[in-house]
């Protein structure tokens, strides 16, 4: 069963998680002369995949994770198992107990995944031992693919002109709707570059814009229109002035959409 999936990962760039655990497990203690089962390490093979287009390709394949734990006190261990579950969501998507091997408890995982996914993880490592105590552990565990298609600004709104207030803050809010083929939770960042046709760039430019229905005006967390509002405030240093502004966005693989252009002005 095992030799099956050797093959693929020949090609993989994968890590390894070997943890001691000692600081990071949870444990209760009703007695100090009691003794309990503990993890003492966790070794996990691999704990990252990374595809790549040259050496992976396209495909649908199985990626084998193996959980490898060192116990203390294994004879006292009631039962131990894990469970994997979805980091964004919290969904487990696999979950079964581990196999004593003298002072180890073993198992492998498996999870159909393709070459241009992205995932992200929860693993967790739970043991009972006979006096009803409780010792745990937990990692994340990713899967990078690549990206077969870049994203594409399908959209962009704004207002083309602001009067600038004679005090006070008039707020400029700026949208952007982004998709991509490879799947619209594939868009990692959004940003507008603006740039100030007198004087060039603005400092601090591009600017990112956020999808996350609290800040910088956005509505909506996560349908992927991004926002970005900015202040006009009143000045006598150029009180009049334009701007181009150049949206793009970038995906979790690296690739970046084409820029859309537009413009701005502000008028005393």
């Amino acid at each position: 069963m095992f030799s099956k999936y050797i093959r693929p990962f020949l090609f993989l760039g994968v890590s390894i998680a070997i943890i001691s655990v000692a600081c990071d497990s949870t444990v209760s203690h009703k007695g100090i002369f009691t003794e309990f089962a503990t993890l003492n390490s966790v070794t996990i093979t691999p704990s990252t995949f990374d595809f790549t287009l040259n050496e992976d390709g396209f495909k649908d394949t199985t990626v084998v994770i193996s959980i490898n734990t060192i116990v203390n006190h294994p004879e006292l261990v009631q039962t131990i198992g894990y469970t994997l579950s979805e980091a964004a969501t919290n969904e487990i998507i696999a979950a079964d107990m581990l196999t004593q091997q003298n002072d180890s408890f073993i198992t492998s995982l498996e999870i159909e995944t393709t070459t241009t996914s992205f995932n992200k993880y929860v693993l967790k490592i739970a043991l009972y031992d006979v006096n009803h105590e409780e010792s745990t552990y937990q990692t994340r565990m990713t899967i990078n693919g690549f990206s077969n298609n870049r994203p594409v600004i399908e959209e962009v709104n704004g207002p083309q002109e602001i009067t600038r207030p004679t005090s006070g803050e008039t707020p400029a809010t700026f949208t952007a709707r982004v998709t991509d083929a490879d799947g619209d939770d594939t868009i990692n960042q959004v940003f507008m570059r603006i740039i100030d046709k007198e004087t060039g760039e603005v400092t601090g430019s591009p600017f990112q814009m956020l999808d996350d229905g609290t800040n910088l005006g956005d509505e909506t967390a996560s349908d992927y229109i991004f926002t970005l509002t900015f202040d006009v405030t009143a000045t006598d240093n150029r009180p009049d002035r334009d701007y181009d502004l150049q949206f793009f966005a970038v995906d979790l693989g690296g690739l970046t959409s084409d820029t859309v252009k537009t413009t701005f002005s502000i008028r005393e």
